[in-house]
């Protein structure tokens, strides 16, 4: 039995020192798994960082390129509302005509678009322009032109009216024709 009792200790001996060996290369294996996450961890956390840094930077570029927009479009809205002034005050210049020019104005338009058949809608607006005064005219330019029952709204011209289409002459028309064509030029002007 004694020699039962040393085969005995003698396996448990080896079993505590192959336990001992396995519990000190599993230590060894978890340190080096816990340092491995450590350094895979820090890298995460690096990349995640220059990712962040580098979103916020596109974020911010962006943001600036929109204010840069935003702040152009109400730039040229301000451009484009003063321009529209200046027409405006244009039409109040022509209306502010002595009744002669202004009338010989009116006068130029008929001779140069009124054809026979067509009819002049008189502004509400505009009491310059007459029935009598048409009359007149179309009669000395030797034109078949009535003067129509209706009238319209503007501030200043004529409008022609016939069966197939109408010629609006009116000073808002007329200018806002003249502005597209020189938009760019005016801006120069006023904005350098």
């Amino acid at each position: 039995m004694a020699e039962n009792m040393a085969i005995v200790e003698k396996i448990i001996a080896d079993a505590n020192g192959l336990a001992k060996v396995t519990l000190d290369e599993a230590r060894i294996e978890a340190a080096k798994i816990i340092e491995n996450a450590k350094q895979s961890s820090a890298e995460q956390e690096k990349r995640e960082t220059e990712a962040i840094k580098k979103d916020c930077h596109l974020i911010i570029e962006r943001r600036q390129t929109v204010a840069t927009l935003d702040g152009r479009k109400i730039s040229l809205r301000a451009k484009q509302s003063l321009i529209s002034e200046c027409f405006d005050h244009a039409i109040k210049k022509i209306l502010e005509l002595d009744s002669k020019k202004y009338l010989a104005y009116i006068k130029s338009l008929i001779s140069k678009y009124g054809e026979n058949g067509d009819e002049v809608v008189l502004s509400t607006a505009n009491k310059t322009v007459t029935k009598a005064f048409i009359e007149e005219t179309v009669k000395e330019l030797g034109l078949a032109i009535t003067v129509s029952k209706n009238t319209s709204d503007y501030r200043g011209g004529i409008i022609l009216q016939t069966k197939v289409v109408d010629k609006n002459l009116t000073l808002e028309t007329t200018l806002r024709g003249l502005k597209e064509e020189i938009e760019q030029e005016t801006a120069e002007i006023l904005f350098g």
